[in-house]
């Protein structure tokens, strides 16, 4: 690890990656047994079990299907912007299924779900919008489809969810996430997530300060910080 010219800390030795800081740039701190609760929320909300009838045309409409009002109670310093609300359509096909997330407004035009989310532009509040990015479909991944799937890592707690040839390379690591603000008003957002296919990267995630926040991550920009691969194959 070594030590940015801001005082943060970078886990690669030669760090080039897009979320790298500057030293005009500020860095917030987020609240760690927070991140820890919500992340851990997040993760138990999305386990949901994939209804038959989504998979099985030939089935009839069987339960309520998960409603993305559930992400929102736990990402509690987010909000839908006035006049819009969290939707989704099921695409299916005999290779895998997955959710497409959109947002809705009241007049049932579609628009992308992240251009139409607002934080309260705290630390605690940019670090949620980036987990919303990560995460706001990684929900109902049926066959091939899994293979999008990712695990937010953001503290020691974390290390039970991971294999341990892996617990061992990424122990040294400072896997906090991190807030970075930018002089030009743009907010880089650095979370770990662990990957069955890829293992434990750092992906930034980058969006404006204030409203409308835009986040986008740059998983081509991640950097690998321990490999792995779990040999599954769908």
């Amino acid at each position: 690890m070594r030590e940015t010219t801001s005082g943060a800390t970078c886990c690669l030795t030669n760090c080039t990656c897009t979320g790298a800081e500057t030293a005009n740039d500020s860095e917030a701190v987020v609240n760690l047994e927070e991140a820890q609760t919500v992340t851990d929320s997040l993760r138990k909300t999305l386990a949901v079990k994939i209804p038959e009838h989504l998979i099985n045309p030939n089935l009839a409409k069987n339960g309520e299907k998960f409603s993305l009002a559930e992400v929102f109670k736990v990402l509690k310093r987010l909000s839908m912007q006035q006049g819009w609300q969290a939707d989704y359509d099921y695409y299916f096909n005999e290779l895998d299924g997955y959710p497409v997330v959109y947002a809705r407004n009241t007049n049932g035009r579609h628009g992308k779900l992240l251009q139409h989310v607002k934080s309260d532009n705290t630390a605690d509040g940019y670090f949620q919008l980036a987990l919303l990015a990560l995460m706001h479909d990684k929900f109902y991944l049926w066959w091939h489809a899994g293979y999008n799937k990712v695990t937010p890592i953001v503290a020691a707690g974390d290390m039970k969810t991971l294999p341990n040839e892996v617990v061992t390379k990424v122990k040294p690591l400072d896997l906090v996430p991190t807030v970075a603000k930018k002089p030009d008003g743009e907010v880089v957002v650095s979370i770990c997530v662990f990957s069955e296919w890829d293992g434990v990267s750092k992906v930034p995630i980058h969006m404006k300060a204030t409203f409308p926040h835009n986040p986008r991550p740059e998983m081509d920009g991640a950097e690998v910080l321990a490999p792995y691969d779990s040999g599954i194959c769908y």
